[in-house]
């Protein structure tokens, strides 16, 4: 085989585990159970959206810890 058939089929390879790995997601989710945040922050789509709006996930975190700490204030 030559190095190209080898490559072909890790890419092959890859692009079916991550097509398995995002069915189970989808499952795991049909029920109504929501992604934590960290999931949702892990997923690739969310990570190219972000990057195309221009939002670091740092400040993203940041933002939503200060919100948490007011919430707080606010219910105790």
């Amino acid at each position: 085989m030559s190095q190209a058939s080898y490559t072909s089929i890790s890419t092959l390879e890859r692009a079916q585990a991550a097509l398995q790995a995002k069915a189970a997601t989808i499952a795991r989710y049909a029920d109504n159970e929501e992604p934590s945040l960290s999931e949702l922050l892990a997923d690739p789509m969310i990570r190219s959206l972000m990057v195309s709006d221009g939002v670091a996930k740092d400040n993203l975190c940041a933002e939503i810890r200060a919100v948490q700490a007011r919430l707080t204030r606010v219910h105790h």
